[in-house]
């Protein structure tokens, strides 16, 4: 994991995932640099899974009462207005996630992939950072 002992134990909830998904960010940017895709592309769905649950939590309505998995969190995030993707692009999100699990991934699918992540992570506010923000290790692998 890429955030495996860089989280501290003292930080609150919301810091901490704050602090996990761009981690996982981190981690998936590394992975993609050493041709690791499908790794990178559970890295970041990860992050973007994060980033809409610690989102969920800033709203305050009762249609999130319980726990929602992440197509009712992109659905919720969407109807707020939060998210501006189709439900359709959240299904090519989670069918390339599975494609990758599945070792059937291609190299347009991941581009593509990163980049409706990376414009969701802008709109959610987890992207941009600065790198000196993150904890860091340079024998950590991620």
């Amino acid at each position: 994991m890429p955030h495996y002992g860089l989280i501290d134990d003292s930080l609150n909830p919301d810091e901490a995932a704050l602090l996990r998904a761009r981690l996982h960010v981190r981690g998936a940017n590394r992975r993609m640099d050493r041709g690791e895709s499908a790794d990178a592309i559970a890295a970041l769905y990860d992050a973007f899974s994060t980033a809409m649950q610690l989102h969920l939590l800033s709203l305050e309505s009762e249609a999130i009462s319980g726990v929602l998995d992440d197509r009712e969190s992109f659905a919720v995030l969407r109807r707020a207005g939060i998210l501006d993707s189709s439900m359709d692009e959240f299904s090519f999100l989670e069918d390339t996630l599975e494609d990758a699990i599945s070792g059937r991934i291609n190299e347009s699918d991941t581009l593509r992939f990163f980049a409706i992540v990376e414009r969701l992570l802008i709109r959610l506010g987890i992207i941009p950072f600065p790198e000196s923000s993150l904890p860091g290790r340079e024998s950590v692998t991620t």
